[in-house]
């Protein structure tokens, strides 16, 4: 099942973009810090992860921590098989 949402950006403010914006840097630094982890052994390197053996960076939450893990783990793979 394929789920997805559209989003109308025209009426976005400021705020908003700026919150969007902050989301986007802490994602990518959150997906750096576990990539860092996983090549220097202190992670496995796993296709699916319990958030609790996750460590917390900057995202505290099960779902973000766990998707990100399984990005970075998917990033590692593929450089890994090139």
């Amino acid at each position: 099942m394929l789920r997805s949402s559209k989003h109308i950006l025209k009426y976005q403010t400021d705020y908003k973009n700026e919150q969007l914006v902050k989301l986007f840097e802490i994602y990518e630094s959150e997906l750096k810090f576990y990539i860092d982890l996983i090549i220097s052994g202190k992670l496995p390197l796993k296709s699916v992860m319990s958030s609790k053996l996750i460590p917390n960076n900057l995202i505290s939450h099960s779902n973000w921590k766990q998707n990100i893990y399984k990005m970075a783990s998917q990033i590692i793979r593929l450089s890994i098989k090139k």
